[in-house]
């Protein structure tokens, strides 16, 4: 049906030339046989090919074969294997979308899965992982996050998630002028540090400019950023 050439490539390397429709066959002949090396082949398949390919070949899987790839995914395989797998099929916001899910409904919360993916993805992603959710469980991240985390941790994660959304490459903004303002904000008139200053600027800065932020804040300071968040955050970071 489809086929992409090297002129399509992004970040990730791609296999090229790449036909889905070929792929989709295989992969139903191969979940048909359910043999150990047909499983191994359909690892092979999945790995050589980059996540943008692998959301291609649902489509012709799905109009050749009237079924759907990830449900035989999940039916045909089994245990870790069919895990990885399916994580392999899911688009990233996807995917993070369902740790999250996890990390905030389970019998526990996991705070680094939380930090881990709220923490480092751009705002954009972001933006695109809140109405994933939103999809899935029918109730607003930012209202679960509210209601099931408490202390320091909901309110950093509360900010991070509220960023205005920004273009990867929009990074000709920066005034260096306007950072070591809020520098000044964190560290106070008395150089005593101002927790609450701390979780608002860090939390709602692009990464681009928190880079700027800690070249500015030991210029400032005389000291790392770091050893400031240690002291405000000591029970986050070590509990």
């Amino acid at each position: 049906m489809l086929a992409i050439n090297s002129a399509q490539r992004g970040t990730i390397t791609a296999k090229f030339p790449f036909y889905d429709d070929e792929a989709a066959d295989l992969l139903a002949k191969l979940l048909a046989s359910k043999t150990d090396a047909s499983k191994t082949q359909i690892f092979q398949i999945l790995t050589q090919i980059n996540n943008t390919q692998r959301q291609m070949i649902k489509t012709p899987y799905k109009i050749k074969y009237k079924k759907d790839l990830m449900i035989d995914l999940m039916n045909g395989l089994s245990g870790d294997y069919r895990d990885i797998i399916l994580a392999l099929m899911e688009t990233p916001t996807k995917y993070d979308t369902l740790q999250l899910v996890k990390a905030i409904n389970g019998t526990s919360i996991n705070e680094s899965v939380l930090i881990e993916i709220l923490c480092l993805r751009t705002s954009m992603e972001l933006s695109a992982i809140k109405n994933e959710y939103q999809i899935i469980l029918g109730n607003k991240l930012e209202t679960d996050i509210a209601t099931r985390i408490n202390g320091d941790l909901k309110d950093i994660l509360l900010i991070v998630i509220q960023k205005p959304i920004i273009a990867i490459n929009d990074n000709s903004s920066t005034d260096v002028e306007k950072i070591k303002q809020e520098v000044k904000k964190i560290l106070g008139e008395k150089k005593k540090i101002d927790k609450t200053a701390m979780k608002i600027i860090i939390g709602s800065l692009p990464t681009y400019q928190l880079n700027i932020l800690i070249i500015e804040y030991a210029t400032i300071a005389g000291r790392q950023i770091e050893q400031d968040i240690e002291v405000c955050f000591y029970t986050l970071l070590f509990e």
